[in-house]
């Protein structure tokens, strides 16, 4: 039972981890993206680079807690057989895309909406955050489809 709280223990943390990291990085590349189009006047390039650049550093972040938090595990927890590893990877894959095109697309949609002006960071912001809800609503949806075949 020790095991077991361990494990859950360091599920949560690893989950709440994860999510910070991914989340926080894609932010920061959104606002370095519309410094830097607002500095050079490349928009919306910068920004839907840096914001892409930015998820894509917090999927490494979080395959390298990913990583690290499997080799605390003792040996006999972590054997893993290869199907279970490629469902694991599709899973994370489909998880990650239902995370970001959503977000992607409301920073998108916010760039057609306001050409210019001064609520375009806001705009944009909220779309992105409208993005980010939808793609934790699927996400989530994702995810109890898989417990419920586990089940």
């Amino acid at each position: 039972m020790k095991r077991l709280g361990r494990t859950v223990a360091l599920a949560s943390q690893l989950g709440i981890s994860m999510g910070l990291m991914g989340a926080g990085v894609m932010v920061l590349g959104l606002l370095a993206g519309k410094w830097v189009d607002a500095r050079w006047g490349t928009a919306p390039f910068a920004t839907m680079f840096c914001t892409l650049a930015g998820a894509l550093a917090g999927q490494i972040a979080i395959y390298r807690w990913v990583k690290h938090a499997v080799s605390r595990l003792p040996e006999q927890e972590h054997v893993y057989q290869l199907p279970d590893v490629f469902s694991a990877l599709r899973l994370a894959v489909k998880t990650l895309a239902l995370m970001i095109v959503p977000v992607l697309v409301g920073i998108g949609t916010s760039f057609l909406i306001t050409q210019k002006g001064r609520n375009r960071i806001i705009v944009t912001l909220i779309s992105a955050l409208v993005g980010l809800v939808a793609g934790l609503a699927g996400s989530l949806h994702a995810a109890r489809s898989v417990g419920g075949e586990q089940g």
